[in-house]
Formats: C-alpha cells, structure tokens, sequence
C-alpha cells in the first residue's frame, strides 16, 4: 500500500477551514436574526472563525515543503482564476479570511453596528463557500472514486456548520474565563450563569438538526461510494475504529446529550457542562471525520 500523500497535516487544516467557515456562519446569523440576545454568540464567531482560518492556514503552509526553497510559490494559486479549483479556493478564502479580521476589528473596537451587519452578510456567503470548498477540493481529485461523490461537499458543509457552533460556543467559555481582557462582555455574560444557561440550552436545541442531518448525509455518502477500497476501509477495514469513534462519539453522544438537556428539566452547571462536553466531543469528531475521509480516498 502506498503512502497517502495527504496526510494529517491536510486534514487538519481541511478540519480548520471548514470550522472556521462555520463559525463565522453562526455567529453572522445570530446578530443578524438573534434580535440582540446573541451578541456574545456573534462576537464569539467572529474571534473563533478568524483564529481558525489562520491556523487552518499554518498548517497548509507546513504541509508545503516547498515554500522552503520557492516562498513565493504560493502565488502561483492566485493566476489561474477562474480555471484552477484550486485558484478559486484560494481566492475565497483569502477573501473570507479578510472578512472575518474586519469583523474581529470592528467588533473589538464596537465599531459601527450596519458595516458589521454588511460584513457579516457577505462573510457568510464567504463562509459557507470556504466549508463547502473543502470538501469540492477533493471531489476534483482525479482517479479518486472514493471522494467522486456529490455528496462529499455537503457533508463537510453540514460537518463544518455543526464544528463551527461547537467552536462558537467553547470559545465564549475559553474567552470569558482565560482571556477576559480581549473583550469583556464574555466575563460580564459568563458571570450570569441563569443566561449563559438559558442560551447554551437554546444552542442544544439548534444544533439536534444539524446533528441529525450530518449522521444521515455520512450514511448517503458512504452508499454512493459503497465498494471503493475506501468505503470497506472505512466501515470495516484499518479506519473503522476511528470512523465509528467519529459516529458514536463525536455525533450520537452529543445528539444524547442535546436531547437531554433539552427534554429534562436539568440545573444550570448540568447544562453548561453537558453542552461544553457535548460540543468537544463534536469537535473531536469532525477532525476525526476529515482525517478518515482524506485517508480512505487514496486507497
């Protein structure tokens, strides 16, 4: 069996992407529709979808060995728009990235509310194509069965999506609790355990359908592709361990929890522990995820 040529450094940095595009995704949508009761939300997308994308992007670079020979190879990915997948790739998510610093900026300085509304409306169509792109970029892998399905972009988008609520919310915790001073209204709201509660609650609910769509969209893809080494590696095979783990743990686990929270009538720290543990183990689950598909693919 050959060596992958794409490997952990690329799922990782497919992983960052995608989450990075779906953060910023939630945090848009809950300024704009939220009605003001989701503001930390939709600071907390910005922060974490900037973040990501950056390192999403260190790990890209790292995997480019010859940027150390040629550093400004890299430029190459910017002349062949519209023609490369690739050059428009780089292109949105150069162009995401430079949304979500404006956005980071304009929040942090409570800059001027409509040009924050205008950015966030153009960040998310930037967001979903950066999490959608992620999974189109393999699907344009050619002599690769496994990946060849149309499936594959939606199911990174779904997966993406999800992450990015699960970063959204972490990062309200990490921000409020290690690094106050960066902004904050996360201290201030944290310090409410009766609100920080009732959203986190509002946010299980949210994310049952999201769940439930990415376990059906992960069954579809796998019988579009059903008989590719990939598929019985995956299912079966020297990847099932970490493909189930993705499935019970980082989906089933969290859809549990979720609807727990949501049915029972459960204390404040319950919720707020539940939905933090349910989330990470979303996270976890969506790099799993990326590494297994990126692996099975070059079968």
């Amino acid at each position: 069996m050959s060596e992958p040529v794409w490997g952990i450094l690329i799922a990782t940095y497919l992983f960052l992407g995608g989450m990075a595009g779906g953060a910023y995704i939630i945090g848009a949508w809950s300024d704009l529709f939220g009605k003001g009761k989701y503001e930390v939300l939709a600071r907390s997308g910005a922060y974490t979808s900037l973040i990501s994308i950056l390192a999403g992007l260190v790990f890209l670079i790292l995997d480019l060995k010859r940027l150390t020979v040629a550093p400004f190879s890299v430029l190459n990915a910017y002349i062949h728009f519209p023609v490369s997948i690739m050059s428009v790739g780089t292109w949105i998510i150069s162009a995401f990235t430079v949304v979500a610093l404006l956005t980071t900026l304009l929040w942090l300085l409570n800059g001027n509310r409509i040009l924050i509304k205008f950015l966030e409306i153009l960040g998310m169509v930037l967001g979903f194509s950066t999490t959608a792109y992620t999974g189109i970029l393999l699907s344009y892998a050619r002599g690769r069965p496994f990946w060849g399905s149309p499936l594959l972009p939606w199911l990174f988008t779904v997966s993406g999506i999800l992450t990015g609520l699960g970063l959204t919310v972490i990062g309200i915790s990490i921000i409020a609790k290690i690094m106050p001073r960066l902004d904050r209204n996360f201290f201030e709201f944290f310090e409410q355990r009766s609100k920080v509660s009732q959203m986190f609650k509002s946010i299980e609910e949210y994310s049952i359908v999201p769940t439930f769509l990415e376990i059906l969209v992960v069954i579809l893809f796998i019988g579009t592709v059903w008989g590719t080494n990939g598929s019985f590696a995956l299912v079966f095979g020297d990847l099932s361990a970490f493909f189930w783990i993705y499935l019970v743990i980082g989906l089933l686990v969290h859809l549990v929890l979720s609807l727990y929270n949501y049915i029972k009538s459960v204390e404040e720290n319950t919720i707020i522990f539940g939905s933090l543990v349910g989330f990470a183990l979303v996270l976890i689950g969506g790099f799993i995820l990326r590494y297994v598909i990126l692996i099975a693919g070059q079968l």
